[in-house]
């Protein structure tokens, strides 16, 4: 949003085997992207070992950045770039929630906004974005 050049475009593919068809539509569409931001560390380790398999390097050719600093985020190379949840925290939230409602009962229930804070973990899969915006088939690497 700061960047007025950047584009958020949303690429969907099944973790078995769909990820390349998936990029290859953005690719055929005139898309190039610099980026990938993956709904979860499992979506993003298998982008990362797609990538890698194709000869990209990471991230001097694409960043990948994952949600939920798995215990595989680190055990891969170059280690996982992702969002940790405060999951403790969400489930002592939730609870409270469940317990004040269940001391109100029959009472109206009054609206809440919870925020809890996500911490970015920068690990080696992200990067500066590329000068170039070209994507390679796998046919062309």
């Amino acid at each position: 949003e700061q960047h007025a050049d950047a584009r958020l475009h949303v690429l969907r593919f099944d973790e078995d085997g769909g990820f390349i068809p998936a990029l290859q539509t953005l690719h055929t569409a005139g898309i190039g992207p610099t980026a990938l931001f993956c709904a979860h560390d499992g979506l993003a380790l298998t982008a990362v070992s797609e990538l890698l398999a194709r000869g990209y390097r990471i991230p001097d050719d694409m960043s990948v950045i994952g949600f939920g600093d798995f215990s595989a985020a680190t055990q891969i190379s170059p280690p996982l770039t992702t969002i940790r949840v405060q999951g403790g925290e969400m489930g002592a939230t939730a609870m409270r929630l469940l317990l004040e409602r269940i001391e109100t009962r029959g009472q109206p229930v009054v609206a809440k906004r919870i925020l809890i804070a996500s911490t970015f973990i920068e690990r080696r899969s992200s990067g500066l974005a590329p000068r170039h915006s070209k994507w390679l088939t796998p046919f062309e690497r």
